[in-house]
């Protein structure tokens, strides 16, 4: 007898197969024979039994022994067949156990999964508890916004009323302004008409500054250290030309001695800004000397005016320009130096 037991989830499932008996056979026909002679002495059931008659029934004891045998053979073969029936059915036994392992882990993750939604659900369910007290909160604030609206809705009211004598002001000032009009229209062409005055005397004074520094132009050469001799010349307002014979810029006065060059920047206040400009006119008038004066020497800068910032006395110094400043003393002009005691200019030359 042999039996597979197969353990599943809380219960216990057996099964239990019984090998056929197979009767015991004799080893030989003679045997068979004795065997059957003694049962029948025993028994006594065939005395008086001839040869012949016994002879027969030992043909048909031969004649089951073999049946037996071929009944035998067979019975082994179902033997083998359920041997190999009882194994499938052992492994089919651990697949179930494995399957059911398998379940068990499945519903102890349904588990886990089952108390996360739960908790989840107790979450967003506060969670709504939390917004419904938010929107009754915002309810209770659109009221007090209802109220204030109100509130305000009357002021506006009273606003505009306000506002109908506020425009009845405005065209009364309306009036008024049309004639501030009129009145700034003629101060302004007071202011013009000034303003042109102004240039005109600006103008003015910068010409006669310039007159008057051309009319003592040999004590300023004098004052940068050369005596003039007697064919040195003084031009006012020397206009500077292009290759084309364009005017491009002006010197206010040019003073020249035997190919000897002054040229001098005038003005009523210097400031640095003057003086760079300056540097540039040079630049051309520098290159047109060199084209049309075969006596050319050298050129120096000068910058002379009533009054001259620091700004404009350090870019003259930079530039390398002497710097005056004009002090009246009743009727004559005293040249006073702003360049520094070791000053050296910067001759152009060739």
């Amino acid at each position: 007898m042999r039996a597979t037991t197969a353990k599943t989830k809380g219960k216990t499932n057996s099964r239990r197969r019984t090998t056929t008996k197979v009767p015991q056979k004799p080893n030989s026909v003679e045997e068979r024979l004795s065997v059957l002679e003694q049962t029948v002495l025993a028994q006594g059931a065939f005395q008086g039994l001839s040869k012949t008659e016994f002879s027969g029934i030992s043909e048909k004891t031969s004649t089951q022994d073999r049946d037996f045998e071929v009944l035998g053979g067979r019975v082994d073969t179902l033997d083998k067949k359920v041997d190999v029936l009882d194994k499938k059915v052992d492994t089919l036994d651990k697949k179930v156990d494995a399957l059911d392992e398998k379940v068990d882990a499945l519903d102890e993750k349904v588990d886990t999964l089952d108390k996360k939604v739960d908790k989840n659900f107790e979450e967003t369910d506060k969670k709504f508890v939390a917004i419904d007290e938010r929107f009754d909160g915002i309810d209770k604030r659109l009221d007090g916004i209802d109220v204030r609206l109100d509130g305000i809705d009357v002021r506006l009211d009273r606003m505009d009323v306000r506002l109908d004598g506020i425009d009845v002001r405005l065209d009364r000032m309306d009036g008024r302004f049309d004639g501030i009009d009129v009145s700034l229209v003629s101060i302004n062409a007071s202011i013009a008409s000034f303003e042109s005055r102004m240039g005109t005397i600006g103008n003015s004074i910068g010409a006669i500054t310039e007159k008057s520094v051309a009319i003592i132009a040999d004590k300023l050469v004098a004052a940068c250290g050369h005596m003039l001799s007697e064919g040195w010349a003084v031009e006012r307002n020397r206009r500077i030309y292009d290759a084309d014979n364009y005017p491009r810029a002006e010197i206010d006065v040019l003073i020249k001695d035997q190919g000897n060059y002054w040229a001098v920047e005038v003005k009523s206040t210097a400031t640095s800004g003057d003086v760079a400009r300056h540097a540039e006119r040079i630049q051309r008038l520098l290159k047109e000397l060199k084209a049309t004066d075969r006596e050319f020497k050298q050129l120096v800068g000068i910058v002379v005016g009533w009054k001259i910032n620091k700004a404009a006395i350090a870019q003259a110094i930079e530039e390398g320009f002497y710097i005056f400043e004009l002090d009246p003393e009743e009727d004559n002009l005293i040249i006073v130096s702003k360049s520094p005691d070791n000053f050296k200019p910067k001759k152009f030359t060739l």
